[in-house]
């Protein structure tokens, strides 16, 4: 326990979950809405760091499968916030763990712990 925080590790014997599966599941997610899910909005005053995230987080595509092209990674640690994938990324686990029921089974080829996608302190 450092600081008050107490960590609840909610990933164990989680499968990595791919660019791709995540990529489906964002246009499905923030496509056209209909009365069958949620509508998803970020507010780009309230959550500017995730926007440009979101803005820096280019597509590769090889072979006929999306990959996140993860260079910006490789940015100075002050840059990265704005800069690099990561807040996207984890943006993209939350929603994973709260939505992915809504793909179909090919895309969800594990079951998904309880807690994958959110996180717990005491």
């Amino acid at each position: 326990v450092k600081r008050g925080w107490v960590v609840h590790l909610l990933s164990l014997g989680q499968k990595t979950i791919f660019h791709s599966q995540h990529y489906r599941l964002l246009n499905l997610l923030l496509g056209k809405h209909d009365a069958k899910r949620d509508k998803i909005l970020i507010d780009r005053n309230e959550c500017e760091a995730l926007v440009s995230s979101i803005n820096h987080s280019p597509l590769k595509r090889h072979e006929g499968t999306v990959f996140l092209d993860k260079s910006s990674e490789r940015l100075p640690f002050e840059e990265q916030a704005y800069n690099s994938t990561q807040l996207a990324t984890a943006c993209m686990y939350l929603l994973w763990g709260e939505y992915n029921r809504l793909l179909p089974d090919s895309d969800r080829n594990m079951k998904s712990p309880q807690g994958a996608g959110t996180y717990m302190s005491d």
